[in-house]
């Protein structure tokens, strides 16, 4: 697992920087000495790669390989909304075509009452800050007015192109990681309700 993770970040640190700050090309330690119209016909097959790409494709793709088909499907401007089901959660992927960007949401993972568990909310807020704080996911609530009802969803914004080995194992390691999160702020949830019980014998 640890040799995965490792090459993941190292072909994510390469990504960026050769997005950033350009690449130079080298093979076994020599600079290639390239002549200027080779070096515009690597640049222009370069630029056609990264437009033949297609993020939303890639999604679909590997969803399929980690038997995920999605359950829903719209698209609201250049934005894909993919959901679908993972181990029981309902999750949300938005992506678009031309962005190496994808955030997925866990969606409706914990519910409360607004009027009711003021309490629990109370404390839920601060279980979010300090899960966010630490925590490389973010997690969110949202308030719905017409039943009363608060409920929790979990974000995280991750790169996603072809380039990434074994991508399939990439993002299943991005979904395990959600129930990580969630799993965090039940335990701590659990044990205030237990402290609180515990006080009123």
């Amino acid at each position: 697992m640890e040799y995965f993770i490792i090459t993941v970040v190292s072909v994510i640190v390469i990504y960026l920087s050769r997005q950033y700050m350009g690449t130079d090309e080298y093979e076994s330690g020599e600079v290639l000495n390239l002549s200027n119209q080779e070096q515009r016909s690597e640049e222009a097959n370069v630029m056609k790669t990264e437009n033949d790409s297609d993020t939303v494709n890639l999604v679909y793709e590997v969803l399929r390989k980690i038997g995920c088909e999605p359950a829903e499907e719209k698209q609201i401007g250049d934005e894909y909304y993919v959901y679908f089901n993972y181990q029981g959660e309902t999750f949300l992927i938005i992506a678009k075509r031309d962005t190496k960007w994808i955030n997925v949401y866990d969606l409706w993972w914990y519910s409360l009452s607004s009027y009711k568990d003021i309490e629990e909310f109370s404390i839920l807020r601060k279980l979010i800050n300090e899960e966010n704080k630490n925590g490389s996911y973010i997690v969110f609530y949202t308030i719905n007015n017409e039943n009363e009802q608060i409920d929790v969803h979990t974000k995280k914004n991750v790169l996603f192109i072809p380039q990434i080995p074994d991508i399939d194992q990439y993002l299943i390691s991005v979904l395990q990681y959600f129930f990580e999160t969630k799993r965090n702020i039940f335990i701590e949830l659990e044990k205030h309700k237990v402290v609180k019980e515990h006080d009123r014998v």
